[in-house]
């Protein structure tokens, strides 16, 4: 992780509202563009990027890691933040597919 990124989760842990709008307006479009890939609806993938962003505003209020696990590889114990985030829509969209396509109609 870059030391800008590493500024930039700090001050979001410490409830930065402007380093959070600041992640927000950086990655959003990346991160809808990928839920869009596994997540046909609109309303779908916005959904899962919300509910991302969501999980970081609990992560800051709880000082708890940003970097999810599933976005670490096994030669360093920290990614940046977008590949995190990017892992972390994968994962949410990925997976609602899944659920989607074995749900009984």
């Amino acid at each position: 992780m870059v030391e800008d990124e590493r500024a930039l989760v700090a001050r979001i842990r410490a409830g930065d509202v402007r380093a959070f709008e600041t992640v927000f307006r950086g990655y959003r479009a990346a991160l809808v563009w990928l839920a869009a890939r596994y997540t046909p609806s609109h309303a779908g993938r916005s959904y899962e990027v919300r509910s991302l962003f969501a999980s970081i505003a609990d992560v800051s209020a709880a000082n708890c890691e940003l970097e999810p696990d599933a976005a670490r590889d096994s030669t360093s114990s920290t990614v940046s933040v977008r590949s995190a985030m990017l892992a972390s829509v994968y994962i949410r969209a990925r997976t609602g597919a899944v659920r989607a396509a074995v749900r009984p109609d």
